[in-house]
């Protein structure tokens, strides 16, 4: 019977368990930044795309290069049909 007396106080002593002043608080503000660093994601294509084209010399150099990618392919083409 020692032993369940013994158990028993080591029970009683472990229940009455004390929390700091603003626990809670923390907790909650950690849960949030964990929710707020989940739903921004590291790269957003969208935002990205967006801003790029947004920037008028960025759609002035992305016209160019696919017209000059046009230009290319239609010269390549054009010479292919020659050299056959």
């Amino acid at each position: 019977m020692k032993v369940d007396q013994i158990y028993e106080a080591w029970k009683e002593s472990k229940k009455t368990s004390s929390v700091s002043k603003g626990f809670s608080e923390g907790v909650m503000e950690k849960v949030r930044g964990y929710e707020k660093a989940k739903a921004a994601p590291w790269f957003a294509i969208g935002e990205f795309l967006e801003r790029m084209y947004t920037h008028r010399l960025v759609r002035a150099g992305l016209i160019g290069g696919a017209a000059l990618a046009g230009l290319l392919r239609m010269a390549l083409a054009f010479w292919t049909f020659l050299a056959v």
